[in-house]
């Protein structure tokens, strides 16, 4: 290894392995460790030798000691054989990191530790297995003051199989989350020994993962799967039977998904999936996105474009966002925006152009009640049409408006109507066989609508995992899901009283670590289901529920295995060994291809370049042309244009030589006179026929 040696110890695999510079000791005479003395350890090549071993008692040195180890072209030629090596650098392969086994769908990253004790780059490749049970614990050494958790989860040498010691940071109990980062550490001396950073122990990778799915907003069931909106990473659709995923962003959808960001709500209408966006609604068909212009300019006008100036007026477009979509039995499309109110949409069933659709705008009377002047005041959550009536989830309480007589209620939270909380996140309506009543998913409790009031269940008087209700769905009489920011309950309301202030059974359930119940519970956001097969929506993805107590989770999960590789320089252990195959000829060629045999010079003119003049002699010297492209074996007749055989050759030379020459003498040893002469090449499986003319 380069750099001081004053001690002649430093450590090489083969010329000293047991020297001491590497132990991360500071010996006598050397510099106290740092991160070059470490990188030690690390391949540094000096150059490469290639050797012939076909008689492995006779090895036979082709090329030796050659420097040219990153793509220079230094390197010898031997018996036609030319090496060209490129040596690599030391870093994570990014193309090769991946999952082996499982279905986790998280994008692993990793880079060198950049913290207070800087990491070093291992030319190590590294196996993550997840397991059933608690199999390892992070460490707690040093300045690095932290929890010794224990880990469903060991990082190893993939090579060796040896466990690796790592520090955890941002863990949750003993499971990996997403936002995790595991940092393996390599010991500095053979016996593996010691507790200080930066002496006995150092830093190397730090493994990161991030969900393509942070988020999770909104949900739409599919035949076969399920359509996934996030807040910042687009749109996703998982197909349940080919186990795949396809992903729709701003950018790869042409512009199609106006916006990436805020994908709230999903509503399949006149035979298209709308999308709200941070930018408005987005149309969709499965397969291609439909631009609706008249909308787009609506949303893009009802935002001021903040960067704007009169010389570009575009500047930072900024749009109105939409939150939520309802349909009404005329087939009328309603959509929310944020702050501007409801616009209410008919096609007429035309998507091609938007410019003969309906378009209504709603934004309620100059006064709704004492505590909200205008819809315009707050912001949509949800929509839920009943019969006549639009009701709107905002941030101020819940509204009601009857679009036929125009009338608008608002039902703030107050002590008179039971309503305990103004944030109304989910609207959902009870079939007329359970009651024909309104469920709300509040900041405080789900709310039951009965007549002009609300029974409201709480964390107080329910087994509600969290007060925050985000999402509803009503699978039949005794299966209620409640989606709340910290898990999820399902209500049982087969035996509830007609007032719902008893009867009601909870069932709540929390996340855990394997496949028997939801493994990520923060902030369920929505709930879908396909046929028997349920999706619920969270901070770090998507569940899949299979039944009641199987799950899929697309996090890690026991038996998932991710690979990390680094792409390493070589080192003095390295030997590659490959085999050369001798030259031949493909008989099939000679067949397919003698027509390419040619005559050089043709025609040949008093002389050829390569002729040279006789050296104090006197006549013109030898006179000679080529036939070439030649098999490695034929015969080579040349005749007069009477026919007469002037010349007969036979070519037999290895496969690198395909050139025969005549010395324009006949049979008779006699310079052959100026004209036309045919040419007749013959080996055992095929002939041609050629001209060759010599001009005086």
């Amino acid at each position: 290894a380069p750099g001081d040696d004053p001690n002649g110890d430093n450590w090489d695999p083969v010329l000293n392995p047991d020297g001491t510079e590497a132990n991360g000791k500071p010996d006598s005479g050397e510099p106290d460790l740092d991160g070059k003395d470490f990188q030690e350890l690390v391949r540094e090549t000096q150059s490469f030798s290639v050797i012939d071993i076909t008689d492995d008692m006779h090895e036979i040195p082709i090329v030796e000691d050659q420097v040219g180890i990153h793509g220079e072209d230094y390197n010898q030629i031997s018996n036609g054989l030319q090496v060209f090596v490129r040596n690599d650098t030391l870093q994570l392969d990014q193309d090769r990191i991946g999952w082996s086994s499982g279905d986790c769908i998280w994008r692993p990253d990793a880079r060198v530790y950049n913290g207070g004790t800087k990491g070093i780059a291992m030319p190590l490749d590294y196996r993550l297995e997840f397991y059933d049970t608690v199999v390892d614990t992070s460490l707690k050494l040093g300045v690095w003051n932290r929890t010794q958790y224990r880990m469903t989860y060991q990082i190893t040498d993939a090579h060796t199989g040896q466990r690796r010691n790592v520090i955890v940071t941002s863990p949750q109990d003993s499971t990996l989350q997403a936002t995790s980062k595991i940092t393996p550490f390599q010991y500095t001396n053979a016996e593996q020994t010691g507790t200080t950073m930066g002496l006995d122990l150092l830093p190397t990778w730090e493994f990161t993962f991030q969900t393509p799915l942070t988020k999770v907003m909104s949900l739409f069931p599919l035949e076969n799967g399920v359509m996934v909106g996030t807040s910042g990473d687009g749109l996703a659709i998982y197909n349940q039977d080919s186990k795949g995923w396809q992903y729709w962003t701003a950018s790869n959808s042409g512009g199609g998904l106006l916006s990436s960001v805020g994908l709230k709500d999903i509503i399949y209408h006149e035979g298209y999936y709308w999308i709200a966006t941070n930018h408005g609604p987005a149309i969709f068909d499965g397969d291609v996105w439909i631009h609706n212009q008249p909308l787009e300019v609506i949303f893009d006008e009802w935002e001021a474009d903040k960067n704007a100036t009169l010389e570009n007026p575009d500047n930072t477009k900024d749009y109105a966002a939409c939150t939520a979509f309802a349909e009404d039995a005329q087939g009328n499309l309603w959509i929310a925006s944020d702050v501007h109110g409801l616009i209410r949409l008919n096609t007429k069933g035309t998507y091609l152009t938007g410019y003969d659709d309906d378009i209504d705008f709603f934004t309620g009377p100059d006064t709704l009640s004492d505590y909200l002047d205008q819809l315009t005041d707050t912001d949509i959550n949800d929509l839920l049409v009943d019969a006549d009536t639009l009701w709107i989830g905002t941030n101020k309480g819940l509204i009601g408006f009857n679009f036929k007589d125009t009338v608008w209620t608002h039902y703030p939270k107050d002590n008179v109507n039971g309503l305990l909380n103004d944030d109304i996140y989910a609207i959902d309506k009870l079939p007329e066989s359970q009651g024909g009543n309104l469920v709300l998913g509040t900041g405080k409790g789900v709310a039951i609508m009965v007549n002009q009031a609300f029974v409201v269940y709480t964390k107080t008087n329910s087994p509600l995992p969290n007060n925050k209700v985000y999402s509803l769905y009503n699978r039949n009489a005794s299966e209620y899901y409640l989606g709340t920011a910290g898990g999820y309950t399902v209500m049982d309301l087969s035996a509830a009283t007609a007032d719902f202030s008893t009867g009601i059974n909870f069932q709540t359930f929390e996340a855990s670590w394997g496949d028997s119940t939801i493994y990520t519970d923060k902030n369920i956001r929505a709930i879908a289901f396909a046929g028997e097969t349920g999706y619920f929506g969270t901070e770090f993805g998507v569940e899949e529920r299979l039944s009641a107590y199987s799950w899929n989770t697309f996090g890690p999960q026991p038996g998932d295995v991710l690979e990390i590789y680094t792409r390493k320089e070589f080192s003095s252990q390295d030997t590659y060994e490959f085999q050369t195959t001798a030259a031949k000829e493909d008989a099939q060629k000679v067949v397919n291809e003698l027509d390419a045999v040619s005559v050089v010079p043709n025609p040949y003119v008093a002389t050829a370049i390569w002729e040279q003049k006789p050296y104090l002699q006197s006549g013109r010297g030898e006179r000679k042309i080529y036939f070439i492209n030649l098999p490695t074996d034929c015969t080579i007749r040349i005749y007069s244009m009477a026919g007469e055989l002037v010349r007969k050759l036979e070519h037999h030379e290895a496969v690198f030589n395909g050139a025969e020459p005549w010395d324009l003498l006949n049979l008779d040893n006699l310079e052959v006179a100026y004209g036309v002469y045919i040419y007749h090449i013959e080996t055992d499986t095929a002939e041609t026929i050629g001209k060759l003319a010599l001009i005086k």
